[in-house]
């Protein structure tokens, strides 16, 4: 059980209103570049139109997540509550125990591409208590792409962007702070069991990670950076098959 026919517009309208905020900000912050003659005034004012400029981003989505959150069904809003306030837990409140409140007594969550996470409650709090949590550089942002709500799982779809200024050995184990932004497609499938999240699988680009970071040559492998999460929120942002052009000649690809 997927979205409904009446909520998969509702989503769609959501994701728009969200990726034309998130534009909106980028070229925001492209015209808020400090420059060298800028006063403490000058930097005071471009605060403020940024704060200004998030807030009303959020006032415009507001609308559209009320008309698909009333569309869900009580056992759908339950789930999507659950979820909430178990990302809150994680990136808000940074309390481990209250995460792994929200989840079975014996879960498991496993990050694919570099197999960290945790199996049972005991090693999945102290995961999060020591690695996870403390492994999330102050600007991390989760920008959504998509949102699929079914009778037992929930599959989120986003950008995970941060600067690489704090050891995520959660995510890049045994490299230290490289000081660089990351930008990430992620997806994260979640499932419930008895009204509690029993698992999560959560997978990402590796290879993406590890160019953006300077750590991977992407120059003669068939890897991308930070194109992945741009084209992702803006399919005019990167050419279609920029990859498979380094080897082919061909006009219409």
């Amino acid at each position: 059980l997927n979205l409904t026919g009446e909520q998969r517009p509702l989503w769609d309208k959501v994701q728009s209103v969200a990726q034309a905020e998130e534009q909106k900000e980028r070229q925001l912050c492209a015209a808020l570049k400090p420059g060298a003659e800028s006063t403490l005034l000058d930097r005071m004012d471009r605060t403020q139109q940024f704060l200004t400029a998030r807030l009303e981003g959020l006032q415009s989505a507001k609308p559209s997540l009320q008309a698909l959150y009333q569309a869900l069904t009580p056992e759908q809003r339950a789930m999507v509550a659950l979820w909430e306030g178990h990302l809150k837990a994680e990136f808000e409140d940074k309390d481990a125990r209250a995460s792994c409140d929200t989840m079975v007594a014996n879960p498991y969550v496993d990050h694919v591409p570099v197999l960290t996470g945790g199996v049972g409650r005991r090693q999945l709090e102290h995961f999060y208590g020591r690695y996870f949590i403390p492994g999330q550089p102050p600007d991390v942002e989760l920008v959504p792409i998509s949102r699929t709500v079914g009778q037992d799982r929930i599959v989120d779809e986003f950008v995970f962007r941060c600067t690489h200024t704090t050891r995520m050995d959660w995510l890049l184990p045994g490299v230290p702070p490289t000081g660089r932004r990351l930008e990430l497609v992620t997806v994260v499938i979640v499932t419930f069991e008895n009204g509690k999240i029993h698992h999560e699988h959560i997978h990402w680009d590796q290879a993406s990670a590890l160019v953006q970071l300077g750590l991977l040559d992407p120059a003669k492998l068939p890897v991308a950076g930070a194109e992945t999460a741009r084209k992702l929120l803006d399919p005019k942002a990167v050419p279609s098959n920029l990859l498979m052009k380094r080897t082919i000649s061909d006009d219409l690809l």
